[in-house]
């Protein structure tokens, strides 16, 4: 039996939002069958946040090298 959080693989909670990371089957109508990943942000409302986005796993080394770019 499947639960509700199957997919997870983590959350990072702030005061006002959170940004929820998944690992889950592609949409109905992507062109690949591969794994996405979806990462969303949420608002302790529960509005889904105007930001979120869902990749194939892919493209994920490409999004981490880009994010290995941002500086503090």
């Amino acid at each position: 039996m499947r639960s509700l959080t199957d997919g997870l693989i983590g959350v990072i909670a702030q005061h006002k939002y959170r940004v929820e990371v998944w690992h889950k089957s592609a949409p109905k109508l992507a062109v690949t069958s591969e794994q996405w990943v979806y990462i969303t942000k949420k608002h302790h409302n529960g509005d889904i946040g105007e930001r979120s986005i869902g990749l194939p796993e892919s493209d994920l080394p490409e999004l981490i090298k880009l994010l290995g770019q941002i500086t503090v």
